[in-house]
This record gives structure tokens, C-alpha cells and sequence, in this order.
């Protein structure tokens, strides 16, 4: 927060480039370098490349997807490569500010010039993924 507070603060600006999902990468960034834990937040429709999801993470946002509003989180001992990890899942529901741009009607164009998903409050939207590595 401390480096985009001019930003935020800036007075008479409806939109100040400081979304909830950019907020999340940019802090998904400095926190995977400092801990080297690997964090993302893949979505059904990702507005930016950084949130493709891999294989795993397709199939476990497609369950997600399916279990709607009673999604819940999982996570599973895998290996990313060679690497042995524990891979964590949080299903991220819209909330109704979310709707902005995200909500209906669906194609109408937001506030940023994309277009929403015509998704509801409650709906999941995407999840957030970490990876941690741990010892065989």
C-alpha cells in the first residue's frame, strides 16, 4: 500500500489503476521474492497474462466453478517440476462492488474498456493459488 498511496490518494480520479487484482499481483510479487512461496490468481476470464491458469489449476477453478457459491479451499501434495511442493487453492467469490466489472450485462464494456462476464454476487470468479515447497 505504502508505494501506490500517492495514487490512491489522488483527489478527483474515479479510477486510479489500483484494482483489487492488480493490487493482489503486485503484492504477490514482492511477497514471492522475498519468501520465494509462488502465489497467482488465476481466473475463468483473466484480464492479464500472469493469471493463466496451469493444468492443475484449470481443473481444480473448473470444480470451483461448478460448486458455485459452496466452493471451498484444497490443496495437495505435489511436485512443480522436480520440486516438491504443497499446492493451495481459495476459490475468490465476487462480491458485490466486484460487479462493476465484473457483473451484467454480460459483453456491456466496464470502466476499463473490457468487457464483463455477467457473473452475480457469490459467483466464484477465479481463486488464488500457492505453491510452497517442502522437503520429500
Amino acid at each position: 500500500m505504502d508505494i501506490n498511496q500517492d495514487r490512491i490518494n489522488t483527489q478527483g480520479v474515479k479510477y486510479k489503476h489500483f484494482l483489487p487484482a492488480k493490487w493482489a499481483r503486485e503484492t504477490g510479487l514482492f511477497f514471492n521474492a522475498k519468501t520465494g512461496v509462488v502465489t497467482k490468481q488465476p481466473s475463468v476470464n483473466y484480464r492479464h497474462p500472469s493469471n493463466v491458469p496451469d493444468a492443475t489449476e484449470k481443473k481444480v477453478l473448473s470444480a470451483f466453478v461448478k460448486a458455485g457459491n459452496t466452493a471451498e479451499a484444497t490443496g495437495e501434495y505435489t511436485k512443480m517440476g522436480k520440486q516438491a511442493v504443497y499446492r493451495y487453492f481459495e476459490p475468490v467469490k465476487l462480491m458485490t462492488p466486484c460487479l462493476a466489472c465484473h457483473g451484467k450485462p454480460k459483453g456491456e464494456l466496464d470502466m476499463l474498456g473490457y468487457e464483463k462476464d455477467g457473473m452475480d454476487a457469490g459467483d466464484v470468479v477465479g481463486m488464488i493459488s500457492v505453491a510452497i515447497a517442502v522437503k520429500q
